[in-house]
């Protein structure tokens, strides 16, 4: 009982259910990616962590569109062996960009762009492990970013949607009050 108290107090709470996340305007979604050859793979990871955030996807033109326009890997060297000359260490960057937009509102609502980097050695004894080990890397890189789209947009506040997708309903609406006082 103490600690159930103290993690009471402390303001701990357990994860709601994934499902409970999304807000109602992002329920369903239009997907469209204008990425380079990795394009499939990234819809299927993102269409597998959008079910499980309990969102659906669709085709109409009616439902707020999430643009993937930007996936990039970017390799560094970041230290060689002065003995050989050889590259030793690598530092590997993914970029992912990408906005979302609601029909008949001509601003985006999220613009965004996910960094995330991770570094390896390379060792000159076992260089096919190391080649596997960096495609590796870029796929759960690949699969982060996406969990952390999902994450980014289950945290929209449903203000945004009624401000920017009904701005005249909001202005006709102070009118008919204003009228309404006189």
């Amino acid at each position: 009982m103490l600690i159930i108290g103290s993690l009471t107090g402390c303001g701990f709470q357990l994860r709601k259910d994934r499902a409970e996340l999304l807000p109602d305007e992002l329920k369903v979604i239009k997907l469209d990616f204008q990425v380079g050859k990795d394009a499939a793979a990234l819809k299927n990871l993102f269409v597998d962590e959008w079910t499980l955030a309990g969102g659906l996807i669709s085709d109409s033109d009616d439902v707020p569109v999430l643009l993937v326009n930007g996936e990039r890997v970017i390799q560094r060297v970041l230290s060689v062996n002065p003995i050989n000359a050889r590259v030793s260490e690598f530092s590997l960057k993914y970029v992912l960009s990408f906005q979302l937009t609601v029909p008949g509102n001509k601003k985006n609502l999220v613009v965004k762009t996910i960094h995330l980097q991770r570094e390896y050695t390379v060792d000159t004894t076992n260089v096919l492990a190391k080649e596997y080990e960096k495609i590796w890397l870029t796929n759960t890189m690949r699969q982060l970013a996406v969990k952390e789209i999902v994450r980014k947009l289950s945290h929209l506040d449903a203000g945004l949607f009624s401000e920017k997708l009904a701005p005249e309903v909001s202005k006709e609406s102070k009118i008919s009050k204003e009228s309404g006082e006189k």
